[in-house]
């Protein structure tokens, strides 16, 4: 319960930090601090497959703080989604009974968001090509 709790508190102080300006400028928000906490959401989404409210405050986390993402950070985030992918889908019961793994859901929601996050950069970075050879034409 307190795991929760802490989340929640740590989402309230990015949205508070969101709304003051870009998150990215902000002072609170250092290089440690930012890969200290994607580092522990996506352990809390590994390690407690079974908590799904602590799941949803960890993606609002990191949602708050993905303006401040760099490329290091959204590789840690890909490495984490490939090999919860590739990993055994099944829960297992002491019983011999399996169900699917419930965090699933969520890890699909990170792998979307990383090719957002991708595809906005190759698109930015196509353009700014596209405006370079125009203006070279131009000249």
């Amino acid at each position: 319960m307190l795991r929760i709790r802490a989340v929640e508190q740590l989402r309230a102080i990015f949205t508070v930090l969101s709304k003051r300006g870009p998150i990215r400028e902000s002072s609170v928000l250092g290089v440690n601090m930012r890969k200290k906490v994607i580092e522990t959401m996506l352990y809390m989404m590994r390690t407690f497959q079974f908590c799904s409210i602590s799941h949803q405050q960890g993606l609002l986390v990191l949602n708050h703080i993905r303006d401040a993402f760099d490329e290091e950070d959204l590789e840690t985030m890909k490495n984490f989604v490939r090999v919860e992918l590739e990993a055994d889908t099944d829960f297992h019961y002491p019983s011999g009974k399996t169900t699917s793994r419930l965090n699933l859901g969520q890890i699909i929601k990170i792998a979307f968001e990383l090719r957002n996050i991708t595809q906005k950069a190759l698109d930015d970075e196509e353009s700014s090509a596209d405006e370079e050879l125009e203006t070279q034409e131009s000249i």
